[in-house]
């Protein structure tokens, strides 16, 4: 029952919790060695034990340190059973019934804990049924995690290390160990490298390990870079060094490298005032790369500046013909209108003044002289429209008052575009990223001279996002999708995409059958995100401070009782069209997973990290 629950548990609910394990006296079951040992923790559902994970075997040892953790989402409404059971690893067998049992013990995850205090370790006795003989003892260690993406870069080799081995002449068989510290009491390791073999100079291959692994986001916590040599049958440590990530990252370059002396820990327990050194470690990398989501760009102040662009070729079929994809007789059976309100209204959500930039090309107004790429109000002098509304009306307005021509090229809307992104200026301060959306109801015609133009505007704050509508077979168009491996390339030049800038998806015909084109929605959004953020990293922009959102009256007209914003009590209700309500939503809502902004909050604040 929910009110037998400890208050404290209950304030943890949904939290991850890391548990890391070491063991000491370990029971020897090899008969010439020590035991090779690796941990499986089970859990205990609907009665049955099921496992959960395992941590990775370590030869020769009765007091492993085990590097791989198991990582927990607490429950407090439900008792959560774990069990730790040690194996003796004697084979590459993955059946653990190949394997020698060394003992368990089981306990509740809510007695592992110890709130407020964030880390908590517990020491149990390991046994096994029926025998009293003492099989060792497991020490588990739990910590609450805090939730972060970003990642060290590492790169090191040891200099000079001590030699090891009879008469301390051989070269030792190094490998570096990370660990970070325990109440300052402890050190577990969080990261093994690979054995370099005889060697006092050592370079171990790059690696990664995530801030949240390393010292679980605190940048002034103890960690612990350490160098072993492995003799076959023992372990013996060289040097180590404790510093911690704010150290390490501020230290500056002594030329390519940073470098950091190691301690020698007999001379450390002899209680000598100076230290004796045993070699140093060299870092030619040591980066922390922060990974940043979307929402954490769009609540430091990030907006989104939209430009339509719209195909009214001849191919679209006459207007006023049942089956062209222009009629706006039913504008419920009209994709074009289906993928401005659905696409458009998720991406204007986060522009403040919700401008929108409007293109139309491929076809000629009746009396007027305009581009083959126009404004889609008619006026030359005006392409902006204020809301997707507005750009609805405006699409209703042209189509009755164009003859739809060819053929279909894009890289005149994609330039204008480009030129837009580029008068923006994005820079730490000023952040505005343009996404382009163009529809269209076949493939392009000047397909090269597209790629061509998506390959030279790369670099800028723009991406492009292409919606196939109609039957038409869009296969070529596949290449647009960012999530193939290969890049763009300019078919001249040969000269690649700096970036993946582009997406294409379809838009199904089927009205009956809305939740395809929410989704696909969603998807384009999802790949927009991305592409976002590649671009804010390799410009090295950062999120700024997060902003509150404040709701002002220009954002809506006030005279309009149909505008498709209304502001209520600090929320926004989308409310415009048929295909939106198909997001079965009343307010903001993250359009990657459709988490709902609730009345009265933070239009961001509330949306889980998704994307």
């Amino acid at each position: 029952m929910t009110s037998e629950i400890d208050p404290a548990l209950l304030a943890l609910s949904g939290s991850k919790i890391e548990i890391l394990i070491s063991c000491n006296n370990l029971a020897d079951l090899d008969e010439f060695t020590k035991t090779d040992p690796m941990c499986v923790m089970s859990i205990k559902q609907f009665g049955q034990w099921k496992e959960y994970g395992r941590t990775e075997a370590i030869r020769n040892t009765l007091n492993p340190r085990f590097v791989s953790s198991f990582i927990v989402n607490l429950e407090p409404s439900v008792t959560q059973h774990l069990k730790f059971s040690l194996y003796d690893i004697d084979s590459r067998s993955q059946e653990l019934k190949h394997h020698d049992f060394v003992g368990f013990t089981d306990v509740t995850l809510d007695k592992l804990l110890n709130y407020p205090k964030t880390v908590c370790t517990t020491s149990k006795n390991l046994r096994t049924a029926g025998d009293s003989r003492p099989r060792g003892m497991i020490n588990i260690t739990t910590e609450i995690l805090k939730d972060s993406k970003n990642k060290v870069s590492i790169h090191a080799q040891g200099h000079k290390l001590d030699k090891k081995g009879l008469f301390s002449m051989n070269k030792p068989d190094v490998y570096l160990e990370i660990s970070r510290s325990i109440e300052n009491i402890v050190y577990l390791p969080v990261y093994r490298t690979e054995i370099v073999y005889k060697s006092t100079n050592p370079r171990w291959r790059p690696f990664e390990i995530s801030l949240q692994k390393l010292c679980n986001t605190e940048w002034d916590r103890n960690i612990e870079f350490s160098c072993w040599h492995y003799s076959g049958s023992n372990y013996h440590l060289i040097g180590r060094k404790i510093t911690s990530l704010r150290d390490m990252n501020n230290q500056t370059m002594n030329g390519h490298y940073k470098e950091v002396p190691l301690s020698s820990p007999k001379k450390e327990k002899s209680g000598k005032k100076k230290p004796t050194y045993t070699g140093s470690l060299r870092f030619y990398q040591f980066r922390v790369d922060l990974h940043y989501t979307l929402l954490d760009f769009i609540r430091g102040g990030l907006e989104l500046n939209l430009v339509i662009a719209i195909d009214f070729t001849a191919s679209n079929g006459n207007i006023d013909e049942e089956l062209s994809l222009h009629n706006i007789s039913d504008i419920r059976d009209n994709q074009y209108l289906d993928a401005i309100e659905t696409l458009g209204s998720l991406i204007t959500q986060y522009n403040h003044d919700r401008q929108v930039t409007t293109f139309g090309f491929g076809a000629k107004w009746t009396n007027r002289d305009l581009p083959y790429c126009f404004p889609l109000t008619g006026d030359q002098n005006r392409y902006t429209v204020k809301g997707i509304k507005a750009v609805t009306e405006a699409y209703e307005t042209a189509v009755c008052n164009l003859k739809f021509g060819g053929p279909t090229c894009v890289a005149h809307v994609i330039e204008k575009a480009a030129n837009i992104a580029e008068r923006e200026n994005i820079s730490q301060n000023k952040q505005v990223y343009s996404v382009l959306l163009i529809i269209t109801d076949g493939v392009i015609n000047d397909l090269d001279r597209t790629i061509r133009r998506v390959v030279s505007v790369s670099h800028l704050p723009l991406s492009i996002i292409i919606i196939g509508v109609g039957p038409a077979d869009f296969s070529l168009m596949g290449q647009f999708n960012s999530d193939r491996e290969v890049k763009l390339k300019n078919d001249k030049t040969k000269e690649e995409a700096l970036r993946r800038n582009t997406y294409f998806a379809a838009f199904k015909k089927d009205n009956t059958n809305t939740s395809a084109n929410i989704s696909a929605a969603r998807e384009s959004f999802a790949a927009l995100s991305m592409q976002i953020l590649e671009y804010m990293k390799i410009n090295s922009i950062h999120p700024n401070k997060a902003k509150l959102l404040r709701t002002e009256k220009e954002w809506f007209d006030p005279d309009n009782e149909k505008d498709d914003m209304e502001v209520s009590s600090k929320l926004i209700k989308v409310t415009s069209s048929a295909s939106l309500s198909g997001l079965s939503h009343n307010g903001p809502s993250c359009p990657t997973c459709g988490a709902q902004i609730e009345p009265g909050s933070n239009l961001y604040s509330d949306i889980d990290n998704c994307l």
